[in-house]
């Protein structure tokens, strides 16, 4: 194909312009493809009389010297045309009767929870010591896959990191701190991640708060607008092209390859390469053809879930900045617990969510009028409240609608007059007033459920669990907040980088050639039958119900396959190193032993397993990873449809998706033809 171009990039958020930036910086003919009247995605402003409003940025975390963002600023070429202020005190927390002052100097930090709190002063230090760790494997382990995955053993490599993300935040802190207030103080932040302390995957919290409280909370001078101002005039110098007002209805595929993309007009462009910045849902639901995925990849798809979305209300206020409050970002609740904070949102509990109020012209006077202010209270908010915030779903001018509008202003004012309580003077100084829910947000963006950070930052849904920019369709990839490594304005540019980064060295560089995937057996949709197995010397039981929201891998063997079987385990284990990306189970068909023997060969088998348990690293559950579950009686195996003699020829493996339904049962499993199963799933 003679392409026009050597890449299209759809969407011009930070990860769309982030690789759209590396790609011509390496001499490729780019392309950028924008929907809304210009680029951002949710990194934008909008100026009301005078008043400028970011859209979502309060702050930028890691720009100092050896922080991720500073590494993504000079990577791009843009750190010479931005100044950034550092935040200090990044923000004040009022939880209950809980308060803090996030000094910008991380040990004045530490000081002061210890004073506060100490009785847990080592278990603040070792908490503290913990998470920059985490965040200095976590760079590590990217320079050290860089061009394949690292030599050795990961868990051994990288304890923290990998204990981190094994694991919730709370369940994290748990190891270190017990007080709870304490506890509540250090998950202060957990509006930026949208998940609360028993759902947040540890490693986004304890990496990002090292980012945030080690190398620094900024602020751009000019706002978020200057950070994609910068990088679009980056684009322009190198010779790409931004369009806006250019909506992609269509990627373009040929023979299984991505070859382009079509226009709302009609208008058809050719590319070597396809990047999607906009939401995976949008890219593989709605721009290709349902043919052009397997079913489990094109299902995993659709049962993911959307994160949370933000309800803001913008103020322009007659009053300077510091007369309002004395720091840039106030974070308020009564209720202390992260947990509870959470389900008032689910709820629409307006009177006990957390809120955001940031203050923007302490850092930055450009943002309003000669003494003048602009203060943004922000909340997560769920995209379904209300049926759909009154609109009942139907979004064509939904802004007109009289019921959405009312339930806007009457949120709007209960956030005004809780934030009053902390900020007197608020509401008499108001001269502007916008405000935006999670269907502006949807309006602008064409985010999924106006989602704020792709899908929901769980254990299971994040780094190795989380989408992958590659895609099942050559020469298609994902770049921003739906895929690695996460949500939020820094980690959404990274993910630019690194896809364009991978994009020249495996799509656009040298003998590059396209590698199609492997082809998959076409897929089964049977419920999982019940059953009720419990794994040797762990105790752990697995059933249908166990095996929910998360994909399983059933291996059916006898002790005579029981090599084969294990070898299986391995290599599925080394394509999928964490437990909570695949489960893997291995099913003993024991129906031939006597019950008199169950007993002795119930502890041959534990022995086993102890001996085996002692090369899983200390930081992993070995219970997560030993999983040999005899089936007496052979009820689990004829239940899920094996005939027991068929196992002693090869082993059976049963694939399992995240809503429990059976999706391949393949006769002499092996490596070639299960692994990329489970990969597309």
């Amino acid at each position: 194909m003679n392409a026009q171009w050597d890449a299209i990039v759809i969407g011009a958020g930070l990860g769309g312009l982030g690789a759209a930036v590396t790609l011509a910086g390496a001499g490729k003919k780019v392309l950028v493809l924008e929907q809304s009247t210009k680029p951002g995605g949710y990194a934008q402003d909008f100026w009301v009389n005078g008043f400028r409003f970011d859209v979502s940025l309060h702050a930028m975390d890691g720009l100092a010297p050896g922080g991720w963002g500073d590494v993504a600023i000079k990577s791009l070429g843009i750190a010479g045309r931005l100044h950034f202020e550092r935040i200090d005190p990044f923000y004040r927390a009022k939880l209950g009767g809980a308060t803090l002052s996030a000094h910008a100097d991380s040990l004045l930090l530490e000081q002061e929870l210890i004073a506060k709190y100490p009785r847990e002063k080592a278990g603040i230090r070792r908490l503290i010591d913990a998470m920059l760790q985490v965040f200095r494997e976590m760079r590590r382990i990217r320079e050290d896959t860089r061009h394949g995955p690292p030599e050795g053993n990961i868990a051994a490599l990288f304890p923290f990191l990998v204990r981190s993300m094994n694991c919730t935040w709370d369940e994290f802190m748990s190891d270190y701190i017990a007080d709870p207030e304490l506890r509540a103080l250090f998950s202060a932040e957990w509006t930026y991640y949208g998940l609360p302390g028993g759902k947040l995957s540890a490693a986004t919290m304890a990496a990002t708060w090292a980012s945030y409280h080690f190398y620094g909370a900024w602020y751009p001078r000019g706002g978020v607008g200057a950070v994609v101002a910068a990088l679009v005039e980056r684009l322009n110098e190198l010779g790409g092209e931004l369009r806006c007002q250019a909506r992609v209805t269509k990627i373009r595929i040929r023979d299984g390859i991505a070859e382009g993309v079509r226009l709302n007009d009609g208008e058809e462009l050719s590319s070597r390469v396809v990047v999607s910045n906009v939401s995976a849902p949008q890219t593989l639901l709605e721009l290709v053809d349902e043919d052009a995925l397997p079913s489990g990849y094109r299902k995993r798809i659709q049962s993911a879930e959307s994160s949370l979305s933000t309800f803001n209300v913008y103020l322009g206020l007659n009053a300077p900045p510091e007369a309002l409050s004395a720091s840039h970002e106030l974070i308020v609740c009564d209720e202390p617990d992260s947990n509870a904070q959470y389900a008032a949102i689910q709820a629409g509990d307006w009177d006990k969510v957390p809120f955001l109020a940031v203050n923007y012209g302490l850092v930055d006077p450009s943002c309003a009028p000669p003494g003048q202010a602009v203060i943004t209270l922000m909340t997560l908010a769920p995209w379904h409240y209300r049926n759909v915030w009154e609109t009942g779903g139907q979004l064509e001018n939904y802004g007109a609608n009289p019921a959405y509008q009312q339930l806007a202003d009457r949120v709007a004012d209960r956030l005004i007059d809780r934030a009053e309580q902390h900020i007197p003077g608020l509401r008499a100084a108001i001269r502007e007033r916008v405000v935006s829910t999670p269907l502006t947000n949807h309006h602008w963006t064409l985010n999924h459920q106006g989602a704020i950070f792709g899908t929901a930052q769980t254990t299971d849904n994040m780094y190795l669990g989380r989408l992958a920019p590659k895609t099942w369709i050559p020469n298609l990839v994902l770049a921003g907040a739906w895929t690695t490594p996460g949500g939020g304005q820094t980690a959404a540019m990274i993910s630019g980088i690194h896809v364009g980064t991978r994009v020249i060295e495996n799509l656009l560089g040298e003998g590059c050639a396209i590698t199609r995937p492997a082809p998959i057996e076409r897929s089964l949709d049977q419920p999982v039958p019940p059953f009720d197995l419990t794994s040797v010397h762990f105790g752990r039981r697995l059933t249908r119900e166990s095996i929910l929201g998360r994909i399983h891998v059933l291996l059916f063997h006898t002790r005579k396959t029981a090599p084969a079987a294990g070898a299986l385990n391995k290599k599925l284990r080394e394509r999928f190193p964490m437990a909570g990306q695949v489960g893997i189970a291995n099913c003993v068909a024991m129906g031939n032993v006597p019950g008199l023997l169950r007993g002795f060969v119930k502890n041959l088998l534990a022995k086993m397993i102890r001996a085996s348990a002692a090369s899983i690293p200390p930081v992993l559950d070995a219970g997560d990873y030993l999983v040999v579950l005899p089936d007496w009686g052979n009820r689990a195996t004829t239940a899920f449809e094996i005939a027991p003699t068929q196992l002693d020829s090869g082993v059976v493996a049963v694939v399992i998706d995240r809503e429990g339904r059976i999706r391949h049962r393949l006769a002499d499993a092996s490596p070639e033809n299960l692994v990329p199963m489970v990969e597309w799933m």
